[in-house]
């Protein structure tokens, strides 16, 4: 059964930091749904001795949580699941901290880095999916990608970037989970920013 879609908003520098780390993004990817560090370990190919320091800094951060544990054995297993279904630079992130550099250097590779590992494996998926007759052609019916610089009049950036988030609502609001097999996971990532020197 699919999860409720829930936000974790990120309000601190240190935890933003801790998110971005490509192995540490690909366990948060990962733990969808309960499960135990081997069990990530074998879907990631590294060694289960590499994980427990990753899996107890993304623990104490508050990024990802023990779901459940269990008697295997005589051992206690810990079931970890990521905190949320989608991870934000919070509001009151840039009001916390001083350095307006770092925060823009651990803000954008964030999200930058997590959007490059989900689009790599969704579009590796879609070619596994369409198989060897596939084409880029088939794989654009499904896929939006792309990078635009444009103008805009400064008194209507606003309402663009209110327009960005109104189309995430949207987006989220319209089409809940429903763990039926008419439906599809999508990742949408956006950055929207004033060219440097042009603003």
């Amino acid at each position: 059964m699919a999860r409720d879609r829930t936000t974790v908003e990120i309000n601190d520098i240190a935890s933003l930091e801790l998110l971005n780390d490509p192995l540490r993004m690909r366990i948060i990817s990962l733990l969808d749904e309960p499960k135990p560090v081997r069990s990530v370990a074998g879907d990631l190919g590294v060694p289960v001795t590499r994980l427990y320091y990753h899996f107890n800094l993304l623990e104490e951060a508050g990024l990802i949580r023990i779901a459940e544990t269990r008697k295997v054995g005589a051992m206690i297993q810990k079931l970890y699941e990521a905190s949320g279904t989608d991870y934000r630079p919070g509001k009151g992130l840039l009001a916390a901290i001083n350095d307006q550099l770092k925060f823009a250097e651990v803000a954008t590779a964030t999200v930058l880095d997590g959007a490059r590992i989900d689009a790599e494996e969704g579009l590796v998926g879609l070619f596994e999916e369409y198989g060897p007759g596939g084409t880029p052609e088939d794989v654009a019916k499904t896929v939006a990608i792309g990078r635009a610089i444009f103008t805009i009049p400064r008194d209507r950036i606003p309402e663009y970037v209110q327009k960005l988030h109104s189309l995430v609502e949207e987006l989220e609001d319209d089409h809940p989970d429903s763990g039926e097999g008419n439906t599809e996971l999508f990742a949408f990532t956006y950055l929207m920013f004033p060219v440097a020197g042009k603003f």
